[in-house]
């Protein structure tokens, strides 16, 4: 897969950002973006729906949506040497 965004959440007060990747074959791909605001609003928007909303006991809230390289910067921060 090859990453293209990050939505950033608070869950239960801590940080619980979520990587948005594509797979890279095209013929796999629904869209062909290579950036979070490439997406469409409305597919940005249903993906914040549902990760705000999939476990509405947590109460996450959004802290932001941010594009390929500031996710490719939380990769390389979480990454195990």
């Amino acid at each position: 897969v090859e990453p293209i965004g990050i939505i950033e959440l608070l869950d239960a007060g801590e940080r619980d950002d979520k990587v948005i990747a594509l797979p890279v074959d095209p013929a796999l791909r629904t869209v062909d973006v290579a950036d979070m605001d490439r997406l469409p609003k409305a597919a940005q928007d249903i993906l914040v729906a549902w990760l705000l909303n999939y476990d509405p006991e947590d109460g996450a809230q959004l802290v932001g949506v941010k594009g390929r390289a500031e996710a490719m910067e939380a990769i390389r921060k979480w990454a195990v040497r």
